[in-house]
């Protein structure tokens, strides 16, 4: 009897981790598509028309998505402490959100991932 409980104590176990690290994904992706959220705010307040609009927000959604994967994906290879990494992954957010949405400098606005990719080949 005590032999399947502890094996129902163990299946539980591994199923309460599998459940935390799919939250802790879904976290990341949320805050990873910040400067999308932001970016329909500010294409909804300044009044943009129906055909600009959604290829604004199209263009914004793909570059927003391609920012964020790559340096999520970075994140994942760095050997650094996880609290450093969610510090460094929302600068890189806000840096992005200001240059690319409110700035309009869209080269400046992926310099974050320069020196993301060196820390990638330094560390490995």
């Amino acid at each position: 009897m005590m032999d399947a409980l502890d094996k129902l104590a163990a299946k539980n176990a591994q199923h309460d981790s599998a459940v935390k690290a799919e939250r802790l994904i879904i976290l990341l992706v949320s805050l990873g598509l910040l400067p999308f959220y932001i970016d329909i705010g500010y294409a909804v307040w300044t009044d943009l028309t129906f055909p600009e609009r959604h290829f604004y927000l199209l263009i914004s959604g793909v570059s927003c998505f391609f920012f964020s994967g790559l340096l999520m994906a970075f994140g994942e290879l760095m050997r650094m402490r996880q609290w450093l990494k969610w510090v460094l992954f929302l600068i890189s957010l806000t840096w992005f959100s200001t240059f690319w949405i409110f700035g309009n400098h869209d080269p400046i606005a992926f310099m974050p991932l320069i020196p993301a990719f060196i820390l990638i080949k330094l560390k490995l």
